[in-house]
Order: C-alpha cells, then sequence, then structure tokens
C-alpha cells in the first residue's frame, strides 16, 4: 500500500470512530456519484 492509500485509510478509521461507519459509508457513495463539469476554455491560452 503507497503512503497516500495508508494515510486515506487511517483518516475513515478516524471518521468512522467519529460519525459512525454507516455514514461514512454514505457519503463515501454520495461522493462516487459526484460529477463536475470543468470548461474547455479553462485550459486554453487566450
Amino acid at each position: 500500500m503507497v503512503k497516500n492509500e495508508k494515510m486515506i485509510e487511517l483518516g475513515l478509521e478516524v471518521l468512522k470512530e467519529k460519525f459512525g461507519e454507516e455514514k461514512v459509508e454514505q457519503v463515501i457513495e454520495a461522493v462516487k456519484k459526484l460529477e463536475v463539469e470543468v470548461p474547455s476554455w479553462i485550459f486554453e491560452v487566450f
């Protein structure tokens, strides 16, 4: 496991302790459905 993945896992454990496993799993599922639209012009030079 790479360092970032380990830090994420530890962070999730802290959140589960604070808010409960069910709530954290609900948020994870909600974030998986999140879509962000970035306009293509943001990457072009004008």
